[in-house]
Formats: structure tokens, sequence, C-alpha cells
């Protein structure tokens, strides 16, 4: 007898949330690539919320993002000079992403933000440690819009080696 017997499917919901595990900056492009443990939500510019991230020397607590008591580089007055290293992190916010649904997460830093973080880096032109990365819970979600866990990480940096040029 080749009847069709019906197949019940049971499903279970998708309540794990994303966590990342690596990121590395390039300082010569500005390029913030963050590698997580499962596909995330990319589908449209826009769903990373980059002003969940932040590029810091050290967080107040390890193991997710408390900044209260940093000063944030804020592109105004005295802090508005790079060199002189009044700022312990920068807040991202404003980003262009890679978009396409995908567990690496592709976002290019301003040129500001880029300098803003280089001077406090391990790379050359910065202060030799290397930054920590630090994503809040609103950053961004998996396809099931679970939200990423909250997470300090040490960023890989690749040192900046486009040499200037005069226009």
């Amino acid at each position: 007898d080749l009847s069709i017997v019906p197949l019940i499917v049971e499903e279970i919901a998708d309540t794990t949330r994303p966590m990342l595990i690596s990121a590395t900056l390039n300082y010569s492009t500005g390029i913030l690539i963050m590698n997580t443990n499962e596909i995330m939500e990319l589908t449209a510019n826009g769903t990373i919320d980059s002003t969940h991230i932040y590029l810091v020397n050290l967080s107040e607590e390890h193991g997710g993002p408390n900044h209260a008591g940093l000063t944030l580089y804020d592109g105004t007055g005295t802090a508005g000079i790079y060199q002189t290293r009044n700022h312990n992190g920068l807040r991202l916010g404003g980003n262009s992403q890679l978009v396409g649904d995908s567990s690496m997460l592709q976002i290019t830093l301003s040129e500001t933000q880029r300098i803003e973080a280089l001077v406090l880096s391990s790379t050359s032109g910065g202060d030799g440690v290397p930054l920590n990365i630090s994503i809040a819970e609103d950053a961004f979600t998996d396809v099931a819009l679970n939200k990423v866990i909250p997470i300090d990480l040490i960023l890989n940096e690749i040192e900046d080696t486009i040499l200037p040029r005069i226009t």
C-alpha cells in the first residue's frame, strides 16, 4: 500500500541568543568585521544599531558593556583633539553596513571614528594597548530576533598602512 502517511513536525522556537565571537578593525579602511556564532538579521542597512557598539580601552565591568564612567570622544572642545587622548573610548553610530543575512557583520567607521580609535589602539600612532569591542544587547539580533548577548572582547587590530597624500 502506497498511501500517504502525514508526517507531524514539531517546531521548537529559537530562543538562543547570539554571541559575538571575534571582531577585527582595519585601521587603513575603517572596516569593522564582527563574527557571531549564528546567522544575524542583516536584510537592510540599519539592522545593526551601531550606537550600541563601543570601542574602549576598558569597560568598567567585564562581561558586558558599562560605560558610565568612560570619557567618550564627543568631537567638541578639547576632546576634539585626537592626539591629546582625552578620551578612553568611542561610541559608534551612523555607520553604513554590509547587508545580507550572515554570521559576519561588517560596518564602516567614519573617518573621525577611525582616527578616534586609531589613537587608542595598539598599532602605530596609538597608545600601545589594544582596544576592546563592547557590544550592548540592542546592537543587533539573529533572524529569530533574539538580541545579542552583551560582551566585551579584545579587538583584533590591523595597522593603518596607507600613506597619506596631498590632494
